[in-house]
């Protein structure tokens, strides 16, 4: 990959039991929840190097079409969390999904990078290697860039290093943009969320202590066996998704079966340049960075989201497109996952934002 340490992508990993035609099933099966017909949805893993690493890629619609928005993911998700909003969404755009390298359905590269000024410059890389070759032969540009949570710290990163070929950035409830508030209060910031919502104070010092070790909780799950893990999977998916009801939540659990069991990759991105309480090392919202962008950007929150908004109200302040064409939205009876809690609400806020793209100028 272009500017990262060569030893940071390897070859598909020969420890991931990856049953591809089984999980193609499960992917099937959820995106059935979206209501498009089937023969509508093109699913691809493209290349991005010679390694045989490469993106799940769902698309929906005809590229040249329509205007183009492609939709990232927040840390280990896939892009089939989107099924809720993608049909009223490819109604006027076309949509391509993708699953961020080392996550999903895409490829399981060995991840060895450990600096946060190099994994930037990885997590933009792969995405920059996707766009040049979704459609081989052709200079794909002049999309809408959407990231969720951890994607939208991808995005951000991408946006930055080449605006030339994003006509618009929105960043869900995204993760990275803010530095740290002066005078921040955990305790203080915890009490304000719904009593549901509230971490115990104890695992927030656990999360802690075992920060520096790098262990994600899918890590943990790998390691209990199949059957545990199994269990752990269902009981995490019945407590965090709770809007999720019936078909849609088993056949999501059994796709997660296929998806966060896979080997570690680039889960360990999180532990390297975020600390425990997931601010940034090297924050989005400064001058240098999305904070003197000359480029639309949006940001559309929760208004019961956990994660802090003054990063996006502080780089709203300094883009020269805000009131026109870059806005702050706040989705109603919705946490972090807007696309599961309301997505009727996220779904208008997105077209709404979107609604004189074709005034914005082209860079």
């Amino acid at each position: 990959m272009v500017g990262t340490n060569p030893q940071a992508l390897k070859a598909e990993r020969k420890d991931d039991y990856f049953d591809e035609a089984k999980f193609a099933i499960s992917e099937r099966k959820v995106l059935a929840h979206s209501g498009i017909e089937p023969d509508l949805i093109k699913i691809s893993n493209v290349p991005i190097d010679t390694a045989g690493n490469y993106i799940r890629t769902i698309e929906i619609g005809t590229h040249n079409e329509k205007p183009t928005l492609v939709l990232i993911h927040g840390y280990g998700g896939s892009s089939v969390k989107f099924w809720k909003i993608a049909k009223p969404l490819s109604e006027q755009y076309h949509l391509l999904m993708i699953d961020i390298v080392g996550m999903g359905g895409s490829s399981r590269p060995e991840f060895g990078l450990r600096e946060p000024a190099e994994v930037d410059v990885y997590l933009t890389e792969w995405l920059e290697r996707w766009r040049q070759n979704v459609y081989p032969g052709q200079d794909f540009k002049d999309f809408v860039l959407i990231g969720h949570s951890f994607g939208g710290y991808v995005s951000g990163l991408y946006t930055i290093q080449h605006p030339q070929n994003v006509r618009k950035l929105i960043m869900l409830s995204p993760l990275g943009i803010s530095r740290i508030p002066e005078g921040f209060n955990l305790d203080h910031e915890i009490d304000k969320l719904p009593e549901s919502m509230r971490p115990p104070k104890f695992l927030i010092k656990f999360i802690s202590m075992i920060w520096s070790s790098m262990s994600s909780p899918y890590e943990l799950m790998r390691k209990t066996g199949p059957w545990m893990s199994s269990k752990l999977l269902d009981f995490y998916a019945s407590k965090r998704f709770t809007s999720l009801h019936g078909d849609e939540l088993e056949d999501y659990k059994e796709y997660m079966k296929h998806t966060l069991l896979r080997p570690a990759s680039t889960d360990d991105a999180l532990f390297i340049n975020f600390d425990h309480l997931l601010f940034a090392k090297r924050p989005l919202q400064d001058p240098h960075k999305l904070g003197g962008l000359d480029k639309p950007i949006s940001f559309i929150f929760g208004d019961r989201d956990w994660m802090l908004r003054h990063g996006g109200e502080e780089v709203l302040r300094q883009n020269p497109y805000t009131g026109r064409y870059s806005h702050m939205h706040i989705v109603k009876d919705s946490d972090h996952h807007l696309y599961f809690d309301n997505p009727a609400g996220l779904t208008e806020a997105i077209l709404k934002d979107l609604e004189n793209l074709h005034e914005m100028p082209k860079f």
